[in-house]
């Protein structure tokens, strides 16, 4: 089972859609921009601990 993460991360934004996803640590993250998607990704960690707290 993994978590789903519906606030985006890396601006904070509720996140009403699939379409920008990353999983990682087995944890899902949703996004509202391919540009939150692509951020994300440069520094998964960064954002993943904020993510987890929403």
């Amino acid at each position: 089972m993994r978590l789903v993460v519906k606030k985006d991360p890396v601006c904070g934004r509720q996140v009403t859609h699939e379409k920008f996803r990353v999983t990682y640590k087995r944890v899902e993250y949703f996004f509202c921009s391919m540009q939150c998607e692509s951020t994300f990704k440069r520094e998964p960690d960064r954002f993943a601990k904020k993510g987890e707290l929403a």
